[in-house]
C-alpha cells in the first residue's frame, strides 16, 4: 500500500522529470517499447510494494512503514543519480513560454484530447486511491495485510498489461489503446464498491479490480 500512496505523492514532480529525461534516453523508435519497460519496472513495484507495506503496518504500525517508505526513497535517490543522460539545454526563460505551450495544447486535438483524457482519469484515480485503503480496512474490515497481499497480487496485472502494450499497439493502433486503457482503467475499479457478501468473494472482487485495472493501465 505505500507503493501505491508514494507514488500519488510523487507523481507531479517524477512525471515532469522523467518525461523530460526520457527522451534523451530511449531513442524515438523505441518509445513505445522503452514506455513499456518503465511501467513495467514500475508495475512489478506494486507487486512487491503493497504486500511488504500491509504487513508493516501490521506489524510495525505506519509511521514505521513511513520512515521504510522514506528510506526506500534515498535509495531510489542515489541509483538515479548514477544516470548521466545527455540532457537537452535549457531554454531560456523569456515571457511568454507558458502561454506558447497552452497554444500548442489547444491548437494540437490528438495533445488536447489526451491531456484531457489523462488528467481526468489521474484526478478521480487519487480520489480513489486516497478513500480506498479506508474503505478496505473499516467498511470491509480487510486487514492491512491481507489487504496488502491482495493488491500485491492483482498488481501482476500492471506485469501483464506492459508486456503486451507493444503488441497491442501495433495491431490496433497506439490511438485505439489509449482509448481503450483510459476506458477499462475506471471501468473494471467499479469491482470495489461492489465488493461485499463473504469475506472469500470480496477478497476476488479486490484482487480483480487491480489485476484489472493494472492490466489496463
Amino acid at each position: 500500500m505505500s507503493s501505491r500512496s508514494s507514488s500519488a505523492r510523487s507523481a507531479c514532480s517524477s512525471f515532469v522529470s522523467y518525461s523530460t529525461l526520457f527522451i534523451s534516453i530511449a531513442p524515438s523508435d523505441q518509445y513505445v517499447e522503452a514506455n513499456s519497460v518503465l511501467y513495467g519496472s514500475r508495475a512489478f513495484s506494486f507487486v512487491a510494494g503493497p504486500s511488504l507495506g500491509g504487513l508493516l503496518v501490521q506489524l510495525l504500525a505506519a509511521p514505521f512503514a513511513l520512515a521504510v517508505d522514506a528510506v526506500s526513497f534515498l535509495v531510489s535517490a542515489l541509483c538515479l543519480g548514477r544516470i548521466a543522460p545527455a540532457e537537452p539545454p535549457t531554454a531560456q526563460r523569456e515571457r511568454g513560454h507558458v502561454a506558447a505551450g497552452v497554444r500548442f495544447i489547444l491548437d494540437s486535438p490528438i495533445v488536447r484530447a489526451a491531456l484531457a483524457a489523462t488528467a481526468t482519469v489521474n484526478f478521480f484515480n487519487f480520489m480513489f486511491w486516497a478513500l480506498f485503503v479506508l474503505y478496505a480496512t473499516r467498511s470491509l474490515h480487510v486487514r492491512p495485510g491481507t489487504l496488502g497481499v491482495v493488491l500485491g497480487a492483482g498488481a501482476v496485472g500492471g506485469v501483464i498489461g506492459s508486456l503486451v502494450t507493444g503488441w497491442i499497439g501495433r495491431r490496433i493502433g497506439i490511438g485505439p489503446a489509449l482509448v481503450l486503457g483510459c476506458v477499462l482503467f475506471p471501468v473494471l475499479l467499479l469491482l470495489v464498491p461492489l465488493a461485499g457478501g463473504p469475506r472469500p468473494l470480496v477478497l476476488a472482487l479486490l484482487f480483480l479490480a487491480e489485476f484489472g485495472s493494472g492490466s489496463a493501465s
